[in-house]
């Protein structure tokens, strides 16, 4: 990436205000154990997230900035302390990732593209990788595949578009973001179609109408 699209892009980060990673310990409370527990991540568009145990052990508050790379429904390893309000604590480590795909419309940046996601709580861009002959398309929703995570030194996810999947606010295209929010693909891959068209039931043989009154006379 060059140095202009480069600080376009940071400029794009600035402006959506991403959380970033807090390295701060934590300035109250004590540690309320030794290991840190499993939970699954739920992010709030308001910036906040709450980390549902998997023990069944209940939620822990986690502030803004304290998910660290994790993205919304990631399991993660969260060490948390007692606070007023109940546990509260951060993540320390991704153990599996949820999101395969996005949804959302593109945006051009200088010479490179965004996606900017439809979910609200996905939040923040993702970096667009774009093929010299490919022809990109504004005003529509998109489907991608997710192609880099957010890391450490590199929180922007980077994506590559799938298939457009029509106009904002359409039936069908909001039926399709449901699909693949819940990771069901809405169009089968043409192997599938194939096997399917193989597997059809052959229409019958249509009865001519003398055959049917010659039938019914003997009966």
């Amino acid at each position: 990436m060059c140095q202009g699209t480069g600080a376009v892009v940071a400029g794009l980060a600035r402006a959506c205000d991403v959380p970033r990673v807090n390295s701060q310990k934590p300035s109250r409370g004590s540690i309320a154990g030794s290991e840190p527990v499993l939970a699954r991540l739920q992010i709030n568009p308001n910036g906040y997230a709450f980390a549902i145990r998997s023990d069944g052990g209940g939620s822990i508050f986690i502030p803004p900035g304290r998910w660290g790379v994790a993205l919304d429904g990631d399991e993660v390893l969260v060490r948390y302390w007692a606070a007023e309000r109940g546990d509260e604590g951060l993540v320390e480590s991704v153990t599996r990732r949820r999101r395969r795909r996005l949804t959302g419309m593109l945006k051009p940046a200088g010479k490179a593209w965004i996606l900017e996601p439809d979910d609200p709580r996905v939040l923040g861009f993702a970096e667009v990788d774009v093929d010299a002959s490919e022809s990109l398309e504004t005003g529509v929703v998109v489907a991608a595949t997710i192609l880099r995570y957010p890391e450490a030194d590199r929180l922007e996810m980077r994506v590559a578009v799938e298939r457009v999947l029509g106009p904002p606010d359409a039936l069908g295209t909001e039926q399709a973001k449901i699909l693949i929010e819940y990771g069901i693909d809405p169009i089968f891959p043409p192997e599938v179609n194939e096997e399917a068209e193989r597997c059809r039931p052959r229409s019958a043989p249509r009865t001519s109408k003398a055959a049917t009154t010659s039938a019914a006379s003997t009966s």
